[in-house]
């Protein structure tokens, strides 16, 4: 892609930023959970919290966190989610990849959306060199409580290369086990935010998910969870809203 098709399509993203998109919270058949129309703010708010673990999550992690938007033409609004950036072989320099939902990347065709972009949620909004232009990479599929057909995990990477840090996250089952009771963190795109910091409580684990008590918007689909550590446990694939509760993919089954 040329600099001025770049350039172009860019524009159109920040003119849908600025004059508001509809966020979706998606399951792989397509059916609606939730919808919120907003407007994005760059850089706009992270929700006030007196806790001190909170903070430092956020100002270690934010460089590895992206708003997702995808599209199949230049000059029309897209889906924006969140996307995080990790090792795929952890401790290996340069195997960096983004993690998402296959769904969050496939059009109604399911097709791979033509445009793919990120942008760390810490940069302006406003200078296209700030979009990075992504490719597909591997999926992995899983089967998945309260989602038919499971989740299909796909890794994207840079086009060009990149100048940001992998997350850390759990590897294996048996380096870190949630317990009842505990307190996590997401970092997602929330109503028309960027770089919302969420706490919620540890339910329990069934099967290839980790079940959270808490709440999540559009926008917030694949949003990384943190323990108090820092480290990435999972990331956040379904929400039962009547229940208030939030289905995750544990880390250890990335790769």
């Amino acid at each position: 892609m040329n600099k001025n098709t770049l350039g172009n399509l860019i524009g159109a993203a920040i003119l849908v930023a600025y004059v508001g998109i509809s966020y979706l919270l998606y399951d792989p058949s397509k059916k609606e959970i939730s919808s919120i129309n907003s407007s994005i703010n760059s850089n706009d708010e992270i929700l006030e919290s007196t806790d001190d673990t909170a903070s430092k999550i956020f100002n270690n992690s934010s460089d590895s966190i992206f708003l997702l938007w995808v599209s199949d033409k230049k000059f029309e609004s897209g889906l924006m989610s969140t996307t995080f950036l990790i090792d795929t072989i952890p401790g290996m320099l340069g195997s960096g990849s983004l993690i998402t939902s296959l769904y969050n990347i496939m059009n109604e065709k399911d097709e791979p959306y033509k445009y793919l972009f990120a942008i760390n949620i810490k940069d302006d909004f406003t200078k296209y060199s700030n979009w990075h232009e992504l490719k597909g990479g591997k999926i992995k599929m899983f089967p998945f409580m309260k989602l038919k057909g499971g989740v299909i995990i796909a890794n994207l990477t840079f086009k060009n290369n990149n100048k940001f840090e992998t997350l850390p996250y759990v590897v294996s089952q048996s380096e870190y086990k949630p317990t009842i009771g505990e307190g996590f963190y997401f970092i997602g795109n929330a109503g028309g935010h960027t770089g919302v910091i969420i706490m919620m409580t540890f339910l329990r684990a069934d099967k290839n998910a980790y079940i959270f008590q808490g709440s999540v918007r559009g926008g917030e689909s694949v949003a990384p969870i943190f323990n108090d550590r820092g480290e990435v446990i999972a990331m956040v694939v379904s929400y039962d809203e009547e229940k208030q509760e939030v289905y995750a993919l544990p880390s250890f089954l990335f790769f």
